[in-house]
């Protein structure tokens, strides 16, 4: 996966952000630029309303993390066994955030994290006494 389809770049010059839709430094005409990559990213509890939904914007070389910290929701929704996932993907590990890198997640700039309500134990146990 590339660099641009991955994420998305910040232009700063001396210091201060420079807005561009420039796809090469070269045709800024400055020499020494600063360029900050970052990945924004969407979460969401699933069936829970507009309440739970926020955005985050993260380094790629930052720990997942940062998602206990920046999403207000998160810690009490995986206290109750929410699995974290990425939409029409995989399930995530609550216990790698700490060690994964947003990078190597298979995250890209502009998904939807959604935390899904874990499978009851009853409707399982009820369903094996039918059978």
């Amino acid at each position: 996966m590339g660099l641009n389809q991955m994420c998305t770049a910040r232009l700063f010059v001396n210091g201060e952000h420079y807005p561009t839709e420039n796809d090469f430094v070269k045709d800024i005409g400055y020499n020494l630029v600063e360029i900050e990559t970052y990945l924004k990213v969407y979460f969401a509890v699933a069936g829970k309303g507009s309440s739970y939904v926020t955005s985050i914007e993260v380094s790629p070389n930052e720990t997942m993390d940062v998602i206990r910290q920046r999403v207000p929701f998160y810690k009490m929704f995986a206290s109750r066994r929410y699995t974290l996932q990425i939409e029409g993907g995989e399930t995530i590990d609550h216990s790698t955030l700490g060690t994964m890198l947003w990078r190597d997640s298979g995250v890209k700039d502009g998904s939807r994290l959604v935390m899904k309500e874990p499978v009851r134990e009853r409707a399982v146990a009820s369903a094996e006494d039918e059978a």
